[in-house]
């Protein structure tokens, strides 16, 4: 297994675990929410307009919550969080794995994007380097 598909299957377990966290967390939140709204229904009478303002701005919550998730998962698939990415996953493995060389799992992540691409410098001036893709990826 290369580890660059080591890494996605870990980019996709670390979403699922934070999601679930989330989700846990909305479902505590929600529960209380209903709870209190029960306790003062049973206090104070509502009449029917609040009751229905009720519902439709808890429905509008889990509407936004089901947004909220999607722009999530969108925004993690391109890489847009830093937490996410594919450098600091191998910097996560390289930490846990290999503690006394922690950027073991980083170099060989660069290793293997690297041989996908070559870097020709023509002359040796910094100024006349010409980057070419080998392979594809």
């Amino acid at each position: 297994m290369k580890i660059s598909e080591y890494i996605k299957s870990l980019k996709v377990e670390k979403v699922k675990t934070d999601l679930l966290r989330i989700l846990f967390l909305f479902i505590i939140s929600f529960i209380v929410i209903i709870v209190s709204l029960l306790l003062l229904e049973a206090i104070f009478y509502f009449p029917p307009k609040v009751k229905k303002l009720t519902i439709l701005s808890i429905s509008g919550l889990v509407f936004l919550k089901i947004i909220f998730i999607v722009t999530f998962l969108l925004l993690v698939d391109k890489e847009y969080f830093d937490k996410y990415s594919g450098w600091s996953l191998a910097r996560i493995i390289g930490k846990s794995i290999f503690p006394n060389n922690k950027d073991t799992a980083l170099n060989a992540l660069q290793i293997e994007n690297a041989k996908n691409i070559s870097t020709l410098n023509i002359g040796g001036s910094a100024t006349t380097v010409v980057s070419f893709v080998v392979g594809t990826i």
